[in-house]
């Protein structure tokens, strides 16, 4: 008996522990990407303290001329409107649409569905990790999952209220925006922007629930109980989110709400649905509100 508890608690390990590389390999390929592929900033790579593109000469030549890096800080009129026009295009060209990107996340949050399968036939967890009461997604299953996502939504106008306050939720802000900015780009394009909310939100919904609280939690649970399984399986969810100390730990707190859904339902729909349409509505208002912002804050916002 000890040894099969001891061989199933490895099972338990190996399968966390390839979530969590897999995870980290795909859920952070996005931010990877638009981090090292995108154009350099050409004046910020003279300057590192510079985070604003100038926006005329006068500005270009106030800020080189600042400059411990360079030997000269003196460029004729030539030189200051080359690098002004370059400073403009790679500004652009940094925040167009990338589809790229968009595939790139698609597929890393798709693959977490049959990673979660295998894992759930590995440690034989009762209807392929989707809970026990779990048979279709239906109107019901849809009006629970929306209404508890009105929780959540409370919370993030509560944080926006006091953002101000507290640099660190200003930089979950900007952190989000950058992405956003680096997926969508820094035109506003409302049918494009809801039709990626919508394939992220449902990959996210389904892979995310299904290998964190269908086979995780469910598996934690049975051996340690479901206090701990939440817990562990949060905390880990939480890790895989840590763009900044703070977005990791508004994830786990989202994460612990899923995890208690999943808990009194028994039924992992509840937990896809409330965390898919939190996510769209999520990615399409911040989407709409950095395309209103003015090209300079856009600029900071990309130099974040």
């Amino acid at each position: 008996m000890v040894v099969l508890r001891s061989k199933i608690s490895l099972q338990v390990l190996f399968i966390t522990s390839c979530t969590f590389f897999l995870s980290i390999h795909f859920s952070h390929a996005f931010s990877w990407h638009t981090r090292h592929s995108m154009m350099i900033n050409p004046v910020a790579k003279y300057n590192p303290s510079i985070k604003v593109l100038p926006t005329s000469t006068d500005d270009l030549r106030r800020t080189l001329s600042t400059s411990s890096t360079l030997i000269c800080a003196s460029f004729n009129s030539e030189e200051e409107s080359s690098a002004t026009s370059v400073a403009s295009s790679a500004s652009t060209d940094e925040m167009k649409f990338n589809a790229r990107a968009l595939a790139t996340v698609l597929v890393g949050q798709g693959l977490l569905v049959p990673a979660s399968l295998v894992a759930s036939k590995l440690l034989q967890t009762p209807n392929g990790g989707f809970g026990i009461d779990f048979t279709v997604i239906d109107s019901n299953v849809w009006a629970i999952g929306a209404l508890c996502t009105l929780p959540l939504f409370a919370l993030a106008y509560f944080l926006d209220k006091i953002e101000h306050k507290y640099p660190a939720l200003k930089q979950v802000t900007l952190a989000t925006q950058r992405s956003v900015l680096g997926l969508l780009g820094r035109e506003r394009r409302p049918l494009l922007a809801f039709g990626t909310a919508i394939a992220l939100g449902l990959v996210a919904g389904v892979g995310e629930e299904l290998l964190f609280r269908g086979v995780l939690q469910y598996e934690l649970s049975s051996r340690f109980g479901a206090g701990i399984a939440v817990a562990i399986s949060s905390i880990i969810f939480g890790g895989l989110h840590a763009v900044t100390p703070m977005y990791a730990f508004l994830a786990t707190v989202a994460s612990i709400y899923f995890g208690l859904l999943y808990e009194i339902g028994n039924n992992l729909g509840i937990a896809m649905v409330c965390h898919g349409v939190y996510d769209v509505f999520a990615l399409f208002w911040a989407h709409w509100t950095v395309t209103g912002l003015e090209e300079n804050e856009q600029n900071e916002i990309w130099d974040f």
